[in-house]
């Protein structure tokens, strides 16, 4: 997406057509990271906070929601040569979707997981084993979520980052880095699937930061489940 559009998008959302200076101090042109629905860009706040800002492509809503009406229309005119139920799929799958386009919605996940991480099964207070970046105050619309910026290592990324460190596959030390990302992230879902009963629902998008051997887990992209739905 370029950046005169990001540059609207935000202005319009957060702004209502101020300049972007009006709320930051800095904001890279060059996205962290882009996928079909979203993009994040790192900003620096006028006090100094330094952010993630995640915004959502112009017209991808209605452009998703028409793609999943035409399949609901396909599949239920073809329920009778269809080995599976697809209308119901794609009726669930247009659900979900209107749920993750509301960037309001996801902002909510980010603080109940954040609630549920740092609480034990019986609610009691707790140490969370992993990190939750949190939306920033009201900075948060239907199309643009500040939160904040965590600095880490994607998992995929992570034995080529601890070779750099001097960390062998299999050595010791690799082994007790493993066995404590294992248990932060055991930890964090056993507490939202026990105590909370809602969970991140996106668990292949982690970061992982290492400091001397001490590896702490951070979750994003806060899609999520309820179990009793």
């Amino acid at each position: 997406m370029p950046f005169e559009l990001v540059e609207g998008v935000v202005r319009q959302e957060l702004l209502d057509g101020a300049p972007l200076s009006d709320l930051f101090i800095t904001f890279d042109k060059e996205p962290l990271g882009a996928a079909s629905i979203a993009q994040v860009h790192k900003a620096s706040l006028l006090d100094g906070r330094v952010v993630a800002v995640k915004l959502q492509r112009p017209n991808v809503e209605p452009k998703l929601l028409g793609d999943v009406a035409n399949l609901k229309r396909i599949s239920k005119a073809l329920a009778k040569s269809l080995p599976v139920d697809y209308y119901t799929v794609f009726s669930e799958l247009g659900e979900a979707l209107v749920n993750e386009l509301d960037f309001l919605s996801e902002a909510s996940a980010m603080r109940k997981i954040s609630y549920a991480v740092s609480h034990c099964n019986d609610g009691t207070p707790a140490e969370p084993p992993v990190t939750i970046p949190l939306p920033i105050g009201e900075l948060v619309s239907k199309r643009v979520l500040v939160m904040d910026f965590v600095s880490g290592t994607p998992l995929n990324k992570l034995q080529e980052t601890m070779k750099e460190r001097g960390i062998e596959p299999g050595s010791a030390e690799g082994k007790v880095a493993g066995r404590r990302i294992l248990n932060s992230l055991s930890s964090a879902f056993g507490r939202m699937i026990f105590g909370a009963g809602f969970i991140h629902g996106v668990s292949f998008y982690l970061a992982y930061s290492m400091y001397m051997l001490v590896p702490k887990c951070a979750l994003s992209q806060f899609a999520n489940w309820d179990p009793s739905l």
